[in-house]
Order: structure tokens, then sequence, then C-alpha cells
């Protein structure tokens, strides 16, 4: 556990150890360190409620895209089409 504690920063631990459920604070903190989080992007998924997004979820793995910035949302692409129609 050493090895995974070293890859975060003090700001990062600071927003994990306010979440109180151990199996939501293990999840963000191995996405924020599998996916090289910034403290501020760790602290937007946080706050945009990805795990429990995930736990509702019937498509995890869109939603995961969507989070790992592999995907764009559905609203964004309709919003991009009529703005290069011009």
């Amino acid at each position: 556990m050493n090895a995974v504690r070293s890859q975060l920063n003090w700001t990062q631990y600071r927003d994990l150890i306010q979440i109180e459920d151990p199996d939501k604070r293990e999840y963000y903190e191995l996405e924020a360190i599998n996916n090289a989080w910034t403290s501020r992007e760790l602290e937007r998924q946080i706050h945009s409620q990805l795990y429990e997004r995930l736990l509702l979820s019937s498509d995890k793995e869109k939603v995961l895209a969507v989070a790992r910035k592999q995907r764009i949302p559905e609203v964004k692409q309709i919003q991009e089409k009529f703005e290069n129609r011009g």
C-alpha cells in the first residue's frame, strides 16, 4: 500500500479523507492513481458523484468512458453539431 500512497499528493488525500464510505474512498483513490487525475480532476469527479452514478448505471462502461474523457457526453456532441452548422 505504500507504493500507492506515494502516487497521490496531499490535496488529493485531503479530499479522500472527507469520504466516509471506505469502498467509495478506495474507488476514488484507485481511479485517481490509475488515470493520473490531478487534484482538481479528483475533486470534480467526487462532486459529480461518479461513484454513485456508476452504482446506478446500467451502462457502467459508458459512464466510465465519459469520466475518463474517452467519450464526449451526448449533450455536448449535439451542441457541437448545432454550433458547426453556421
